[in-house]
């Protein structure tokens, strides 16, 4: 399994290419690799005599560090704009932020891997990265578990939606085109659900009543009125089934900051008033509990 999170190459743009990757490799290899990174470091520093670094090397061609390095130079040829000569001293900053995501994805896409994690894989794509990020995914052969506010991809690209809402989640067997039907759908089944609940614990609740009121006046009832009552508990315990899931208001407003405006005759900056300023603008949306 390997995993690629939102903010990969973002986080730290002072570390080489070759950090970075290191960080998406499979297990084995990213300890190796970091194993190796730190050990030249040392060696650079006087820290190692050479013992450690060659035991790190060794350990990294082993587990098919070298394997991994042709992957590299592979995907960089298909993702980055510009040569990439040496990943050990190319900086991460070198590249912009779609080069970078597009160059783990190409790498994750192409692994092999039987499953793949992918934390938001649209992000920082501009429009024909997107489109082949589509095509990717289509044609990948791993198990792709993937977040993603692009509702478009999801159209295009699942086959599955994990829905998290409420107390729990729910599986919907299709692609994001047909799931707000099938959530508004499952909405009805949960009302409809809870209240038959509702209903049933209502009636069995007044017939342990009756059996009460029964055996208060003839002592032969008891037992039924103890079954009734016990019948009655066991229900409730059980519990309801969970209720609709409710939607959330959420009411936000942007607002323009404040802007220094330079005269262009006598370059006197003042403020904006608010006749200049763009109105007040409230937006609303929906979002599942």
């Amino acid at each position: 399994m390997l995993y690629m999170t939102q903010d990969v190459g973002m986080s730290r743009p002072n570390d080489t290419l070759r950090e970075m990757l290191i960080e998406v490799a499979p297990k084995a290899l990213r300890d190796a690799g970091r194993a190796l990174v730190a050990a030249e470091r040392a060696l650079a520093s006087g820290d190692d005599d050479g013992m450690g670094y060659a035991t790190a090397l060794s350990d990294w061609g082993d587990l098919g560090g070298y394997e991994l390095e042709t992957r590299w130079q592979a995907s960089a040829q298909r993702s980055v704009k510009t040569p990439v000569d040496d990943f050990s001293t190319r900086l991460v900053s070198e590249l912009s932020g779609g080069e970078r995501k597009r160059l783990v994805l190409d790498l994750l896409l192409t692994s092999g891997a039987d499953v793949l994690l992918l934390d938001e894989p649209d992000n920082y794509l501009d429009i024909p990265t997107r489109q082949w990020l589509e095509e990717q995914l289509r044609e990948c052969s791993s198990t792709i578990l993937m977040v993603s506010h692009d509702r478009t991809l999801l159209e295009r690209c699942s086959t599955k939606i994990i829905a998290i809402e409420g107390s729990g989640c729910w599986v919907h067997g299709g692609s994001y085109a047909t799931y707000p039907e099938a959530r508004e759908k499952r909405q009805e089944l949960l009302g409809d659900h809870l209240k038959r609940w509702q209903e049933e614990e209502r009636r069995l609740f007044h017939h342990m009543k009756i059996m009460k009121q029964r055996a208060a006046q003839n002592f032969k009832n008891a037992t039924k009125a103890n079954a009734a009552e016990t019948r009655w508990e066991k229900f409730v315990a059980a519990g309801p089934p969970p209720p609709p899931v409710a939607d959330q208001q959420i009411t936000f407003a942007c607002v323009e900051p404040m802007r220094r405006v330079a005269s262009p005759d006598s370059k006197v900056s003042r403020s904006m008033d608010s006749s200049i300023r763009s109105p007040r603008r409230s937006t609303t949306a929906s979002a599942s509990a």
